[in-house]
C-alpha cells in the first residue's frame, strides 16, 4: 500500500479545495521560478541525506519509483509549499502581492 502516496494526495486535495474556495491571484512568474527551485533544491539535498543514510523509507509505504534515489513523494512536498505558503501569506492579508505599503510601514517603525 502508498501510504505516503495516499497522504499527499489528501493533503492536495485539502489544499486545492481551499484554494478554491478562497482564490487569490499570484503571479505567475515568481511561482514558477520557486516551484523550480525548490524541486531542485529537494532534488540535490534529499539525494545526499538518502545517500548517506540518514534518512531511510520503507518500501512497502512507497511507490515503487525513484527519481534518482528519491522517492517521488517527496517533491510533493516542495510543490506544496511552493505553491500554498505564498497563497496562504495573500490570502490572510499578511503580504498582499505587489503591495510595498506592509513593507513601508514596517520599516517607519
Amino acid at each position: 500500500m502508498f501510504t505516503y502516496s495516499l497522504l499527499n494526495l489528501a493533503v492536495m486535495g485539502v489544499l486545492v479545495a481551499i484554494m478554491l474556495r478562497w482564490r487569490a491571484a499570484l503571479p505567475l512568474r515568481p511561482l514558477f521560478v520557486t516551484v523550480v527551485a525548490l524541486l531542485f533544491l529537494t532534488l540535490v539535498f534529499d539525494a545526499l541525506i538518502i545517500y548517506f543514510d540518514i534518512v531511510a523509507y520503507d518500501p512497502a509505504l512507497m511507490l515503487p519509483v525513484r527519481i534518482i534515489n528519491i522517492p517521488p513523494e517527496d517533491f510533493a512536498y516542495a510543490i506544496v509549499a511552493a505553491v500554498f505558503m505564498p497563497y496562504l501569506s495573500v490570502l490572510l492579508n499578511k503580504n498582499k502581492v505587489g503591495d510595498s505599503s506592509a513593507y513601508a510601514s514596517q520599516k517607519n517603525k
